[in-house]
């Protein structure tokens, strides 16, 4: 578990340049990982993941629609009620 934030860091780097790597990651599945590693106990692993799904919906609009088709908006919106602020 020690990686783990580093990788998401990494991935999350990816997911800023450019629209095609940023595809090539939601067509194999990040999103889908996303939305279970929302659930995760560490604050620093859910803090991670949102600056990702930041950077996705920061992309084009297929991106963002992938995002909302999945239902991770929904969970991301239902999770801000109880999320601390530096999630937020």
């Amino acid at each position: 578990m020690i990686i783990a934030v580093p990788c998401l860091r990494t991935l999350g780097n990816i997911l800023t340049a450019k629209d095609e790597y940023a595809m090539a990651a939601i067509n194999h599945g990040v999103l889908e990982s996303f939305t279970q590693l929302l659930d995760h106990p560490k604050k620093a692993i859910r803090k991670e993941i949102c600056w990702s799904i930041s950077n996705v919906t920061a992309g084009s609009t297929e991106q963002i629609q992938k995002c909302i088709d999945i239902g991770l908006i929904d969970k991301i919106i239902a999770m801000m009620g109880t999320a601390s602020m530096d999630i937020k």
